[in-house]
């Protein structure tokens, strides 16, 4: 009996450990199938559908990848000024790397800007990462990749595009190889660049830009100046629409462009701005309360500053009133004017409210500060008082404008869209209605009236300084011209100033090269061209296109010989050159009809 219970305790032992061994077997076939499958799997997918694309920049290596990139740069409209691109760059673990020399040689064949020993050196210099080329071409990083060198690597890499090129290129910067701004805007707002998930919204037009640069391009050739630069900004809000500085540069490639392209004119620039400064002159004459609209000047004798004689050029040589004053331009009378209200204290007092001795407030990086002497004598405000004696740059003469014709109200350039900025109130609402009308005056009758623009109500101020050189100025081409203008007349919404460097006469200025000969006629092209894009309507009361068909007819009228009409238009004009601005326009109305009838052949 003990011996049956045994062999039958065998039997169900046997029968146990051999059901376990065939789960157990059964177990193991089931995994090995089932990873087998997923190899199967994979092996269909990635010869069938191809690699990742996660995989594009896979190579003989790991690879690693870069933080977010930088936030884009956008124009007012929304237009692309900066951005990256994804790109791929090779460095190297010389740990990692059996056959240095063999490696060199090799990448060489890739790289030819490199020498062999120059590659060689960098794989022998003991370091974990060490970069051999970045931003390479889609062809070199297969080139690289077929290569399969161990130790060499591709590195996800992002670099900093502008599709515009030479467009704003002063107001944008650009970057260093490793991403970080290093000037203009990429540099003054590099960390929010870095931060943000928005854009950087510029206040500039990239349509206006364009503009600009060719116009000054076409200037620059027309008097072979030595550069040129404008800005037209925004009069209630101090946005800048548009800053351009010739000569320009290509912000992809800003090494190949000689260092002056990238000096931006407008903020580095420190000029004497010449007669254009006679606005500030009139303004503080008019807020100081000694001189009024019945003042008069005499300007028939030059004036002496210690071995300097102050003239006039192409003087009345008479006495002269504050808006003749102003109109003609008369650095007899700026001086006259300057004495009457008070000099030099009374003078400084007011440059300083203007902030005419801080450097312009804008958010750019490169700013250039004014030049003036310490010690404010009654010389060198007599100097100021028609432009010279104080050197400042052009952006800070065009916010100090817009302050004087902005209902008096200074504000604050910005290059950023719907930025609050500081304003402050530098002269009464009276003054700047007063110098408006003076500006606009110097369009009809005065040295600006090429910059006129039908239906836009013109107004604006010329100047022309001489060039400070070891102490000496010439008169010959070392020269700087500008125009100060806005528009429209009755509601300013831009002001516009354009600058050129050492332009030269030419035979259809007749040899002159002042600036109503060069940079007036080009301020008038650039509003003619930007003012329906900003939207500005053509002001129906506009008499300006009369009122200079009166001036041309007259100026025919005053050669016979070249002008042949019946002798009652001639009287008509006679009538019409002899009365006030305002008056001029009506009477030239009512003689319309004849000289329409009228044929002026000039020969």
């Amino acid at each position: 009996m003990s011996k049956q219970l045994g062999v039958w305790n065998e039997t169900v032992l046997y029968d146990a450990f051999s059901s376990l061994a065939n789960w157990r077997l059964l177990l193991v076939a089931t995994t090995f199938l089932f990873f087998f499958f997923l190899i199967c799997v994979r092996l269909v997918d990635i010869m069938v559908f191809g690699p990742r694309k996660s995989y594009n920049l896979s190579c003989a290596g790991p690879l690693i990848g870069q933080p977010v990139p930088r936030a884009d740069i956008i124009d007012r409209n929304g237009n692309i000024l900066a951005t990256h691109l994804v790109t791929a760059s090779v460095y190297a673990n010389t740990y990692d790397i059996v056959d240095k020399q063999g490696a060199a040689q090799q990448l060489q064949t890739i790289f030819p800007e490199y020498t062999v020993e120059e590659l060689e050196k960098k794989l022998t210099s003991g370091k974990s990462f060490i970069w051999i080329a970045r931003h390479l071409t889609p062809k070199k990083q297969k080139a690289v990749q077929y290569l399969g060198i161990p130790g060499i690597y591709l590195k996800k890499d992002y670099k900093r595009v502008y599709p515009y090129s030479n467009l704003a290129s002063h107001i944008i910067g650009f970057c260093d190889i490793d991403g970080r701004g290093i000037a203009g805007v990429e540099n003054a707002f590099d960390g929010f660049l870095w931060q943000s998930n928005a854009p950087l919204r510029l206040s500039i037009d990239i349509r206006v830009q364009h503009i600009l640069l060719h116009m000054l391009s076409d200037a620059i050739k027309e008097f072979s100046a030595i550069g040129g630069n404008a800005i037209l900004m925004h009069v209630k809000t101090g946005e800048i629409i548009g800053m351009e500085s010739l000569p320009t540069f290509d912000l992809n490639h800003p090494g190949d462009s000689p260092l002056e392209s990238r000096f931006n004119r407008n903020t580095l620039g420190i000029n004497e701005p010449g007669s254009v400064l006679k606005i500030l002159n009139v303004a503080i004459a008019l807020e100081s309360g000694r001189v009024s609209m019945n003042s008069q000047f005499d300007a028939t004798e030059p004036v002496r500053i210690g071995r300097f004689l102050v003239t006039d050029f192409r003087g009345k040589n008479r006495v002269l009133s504050l808006r003749e004053a102003f109109l003609y331009s008369s650095n007899i009378a700026a001086i006259k004017i300057l004495q009457q209200f008070g000099g030099a204290i009374i003078q400084r007092k007011y440059f300083e409210d203007f902030g005419l001795f801080d450097p312009a407030s804008i958010e750019l990086p490169e700013m250039g500060r004014p030049i003036y002497p310490k010690k404010w004598t009654e010389a060198t405000a007599m100097s100021s008082s028609y432009g010279y004696g104080i050197a400042v740059s052009p952006l800070k003469i065009l916010t100090v404008v817009n302050g004087i014709i902005n209902d008096g109200v200074l504000i604050e350039p910005t290059i950023i869209c719907n930025k609050k900025r500081r304003d402050v109130k530098i002269v009464s609402r009276n003054t700047s209605k007063i110098i408006r009308e003076f500006m606009r005056d110097v369009v009809l009758n005065g040295t600006g009236r090429r910059a006129n623009v039908a239906g836009y109500e013109v107004f604006a101020k010329t100047g022309t300084s001489y060039k400070n050189k070891n102490g000496r100025y010439s008169d010959s081409i070392s020269r700087m011209t500008s125009i100060v203008c806005g528009f429209p007349f009755h509601e300013p919404q831009y002001v516009l100033i354009v600058m050129l460097d050492a332009p030269k006469p030419t035979e259809k200025t007749f040899g002159y090269a002042t600036a109503g000969w060069n940079v007036t006629p080009y301020a008038a092209k650039i509003i003619e061209r930007i003012a329906p894009l900003l939207g500005i309507s053509i002001s129906p009361a506009d008499d300006s296109v009369a009122l200079g068909q009166a001036a041309e007819v007259q100026q025919a009228a005053q050669n016979h010989k070249l002008c042949r009409m019946p002798s009652e238009v001639n009287r008509a004009v006679y009538q019409c050159a002899a009365t006030e601005p305002i008056e001029k326009v009506r009477l030239f109305k009512d003689i319309d009809a004849l000289i329409k009838n009228t044929s002026i052949n000039k020969k």
